[in-house]
């Protein structure tokens, strides 16, 4: 007796919280952010991609040059995870909108999360 086995197509279709996470993603890096692990967690080495591929010639591709800057130390520097891999997504409506950004207090955020 032979066993079938049926294939379901993948689904498309993203929780609610991870389409946040995508259309965030798209409005602050211009791409949707793509993770094999976990929609809440945004690996370390595509934000640097980005930013690497940045060429500064205009404002909008020196504020996400910045934006990118800002959350790999967010997610390297001030809020680590155990594997230095990723940052959680968390931290993204906190690029959003970049002429608040120099009004935070960075330096209470890591005291803040204790």
């Amino acid at each position: 007796m032979s066993l079938i086995y049926l294939a379901y197509p993948l689904m498309d279709r993203l929780s609610a919280a991870g389409q946040i996470v995508v259309s965030q993603s798209i409005v602050i890096f211009c791409e949707p952010v793509v993770s094999s692990s976990s929609i809440s967690y945004i690996k370390l080495a595509w934000v640097c991609r980005i930013r690497d591929a940045e060429s500064l010639d205009t404002l909008e591709s020196i504020q996400r040059y910045v934006r990118c800057l800002i959350f790999y130390l967010l997610g390297s520097t001030l809020f680590p995870d155990k594997s230095m891999v990723y940052a959680h997504a968390k931290y993204l409506p906190l690029l959003r909108d970049f002429d608040r950004i120099h009004t935070y207090n960075w330096v209470c955020m890591p005291h803040a999360s204790l």
